[in-house]
């Protein structure tokens, strides 16, 4: 044979032998599950099937998918969809190299976060987070999570978090700018955005960052933060949807955007450790002190409490920006999502302003945790907002070890009269050491067989 046959041969042989493996790695997968659970069908909870949902080749269709719903906004309904196709609350689902599991059992969701957590990790999340997030709370898993969870619970007193003048000042500053706009379209998420990171600016980091305003000259990046925070996050979306290639996902843009929000924490632990240095240096007297820790309480810094565990540079950094993550998104989702829908029930906006005037007329002197309790319809619109709108609409566990979910095993028992029988399965379903579990809270607040028709 000639070199030049040897050559084509060679050229023709790479992509033939690549196509074989997208299909034949799958297939040895999947082969390979259905073996381990026949091996178990002797046990006294013998494991049944999930119906199973295959994205040929290789999971990549289904990965396509997600990208361009994902492009849309459109991304949960869709996901609602694959569990409508099959009937079912629990299903495997071919991904990108890989088979998960995908529930929305309320049992099976308590199985994972609570009864048996201890056989789940966070899977790959801790390095496709890590550009932006560093080791915070939500990226450290075991003694790291742990001492995380120590060092940050006693911040989070209903005492420390009760500084409702700071908030109404920066209220005040987003209606002002409202009332600038001159009667144009406001975009109110993106404002809302601006006044969650202003006001959690001030209460985490002892100042505000004032993008409402114009920006904070005292904080390196105060102008640019909101983007680059905004950009970042959307890049560990993808990150984190590419599964175990989330390393492909890397641009020099985007590590700008991280070392932008970086240097934008900095400014602010830099501060905090200098005013703890300053009150180290200034040596009050004990009745001095006590009367600023007073002061501290009623005017609550979590930056300068958080000095007091750590001064590493480095954790203090990590924890803030972690903090500081659930502290803005969180609150202007579900302001978002509130004014989306009281506009779209003018009956429900009327009910609900009239009551809120009824309760705390047009100050907020009244206002309290336990005066917020008694306004009971303000929290119902709060708590349906959250079922059909919940901030984190869907998320992943990955199993440590062998193990089981409850139900979503499916089994000759489970094609009997009783409906919930095929729904939600019959059998336990086992999932090896590995697997990617899936979990959707937005699937199962708009489950029928909860929620109705």
């Amino acid at each position: 044979m000639s070199l030049s046959t040897f050559f084509t041969y060679t050229t023709l042989a790479g992509p033939l032998i690549l196509a074989a493996l997208f299909f034949l790695v799958p297939v040895y997968q999947d082969l390979k599950y259905r073996f381990q659970v026949w091996c178990r069908k002797s046990n006294a909870q013998a494991p049944g099937l999930p119906p199973t949902i295959y994205s040929i080749p290789f999971g990549i269709p289904f990965f396509i998918d997600v990208l361009r719903y994902s492009k849309k906004q459109t991304l949960m309904p869709f996901i609602q969809k694959i569990w409508h196709s099959k009937q079912t609350a629990t299903i495997r689902l071919q991904t990108i190299g890989e088979f998960d599991i995908l529930t929305s059992d309320p049992e099976n969701i308590k199985a994972i976060l609570a009864v048996d957590f201890k056989d789940y990790n966070f899977g790959h999340r801790h390095g496709a987070f890590e550009p932006l997030l560093g080791d915070g709370i939500f990226t450290l898993e075991g003694a790291g999570w742990k001492h995380s969870r120590a060092m940050l619970r006693p911040q989070f007193t209903r005492q420390m978090i009760a500084q409702l003048d700071s908030i109404e000042r920066h209220v005040l500053q987003l209606i002002s700018v409202i009332q600038a706009s001159s009667g144009e379209n406001v975009d109110l998420q993106a404002l809302f955005f601006k006044l969650t990171i202003d006001t959690a600016t001030e209460f985490l980091f002892g100042e505000s960052v004032q993008t409402l305003s114009g920006g904070n000259p005292k904080i390196t990046y105060a102008r640019n933060f909101d983007l680059a925070f905004n950009s970042a996050q959307a890049f560990l979306a993808r990150r984190f949807r590419l599964n175990i290639f989330y390393k492909l996902a890397d641009t020099q843009q985007f590590r700008e955007w991280c070392t932008t929000c970086k240097s934008f924490t900095d400014s602010y632990v830099q501060l905090a450790l200098e005013r703890a240095d300053q009150k180290q240096e200034n040596g009050e007297k004990e009745k001095e002190k006590e009367k600023e820790r007073e002061r501290e309480r009623e005017s609550y810094v979590f930056l300068d409490e958080l000095v007091k565990e750590t001064r590493d540079p480095q954790v203090l950094r990590d924890q803030a920006l972690n903090i500081l993550l659930a502290g803005r998104d969180s609150t202007a989702s579900l302001l978002s999502w509130i004014f989306y829908n009281l506009a779209i029930y003018p009956a429900v906006f009327t009910k609900l302003r009239a009551e809120i005037l009824t309760h705390f007329g047009t100050t907020p002197s009244t206002l309290s945790f336990e005066s917020l309790k008694q306004c009971k319809y303000l929290r119902y619109v709060i708590d349906e907002t959250l079922r059909l709108y919940p901030i984190v609409p869907a998320n992943a566990r990955a199993a440590v070890r062998d193990t089981y979910l409850p139900r979503g095993g499916l089994g000759p028992d489970s094609e009997s009269s009783d409906p919930d029988a095929r729904y939600f399965g019959t059998r336990p379903v086992f999932i090896p050491k590995g697997t990617i579990l899936g979990y959707s809270v937005y699937v199962l607040h708009r489950d029928p067989h909860f929620w109705g028709g």
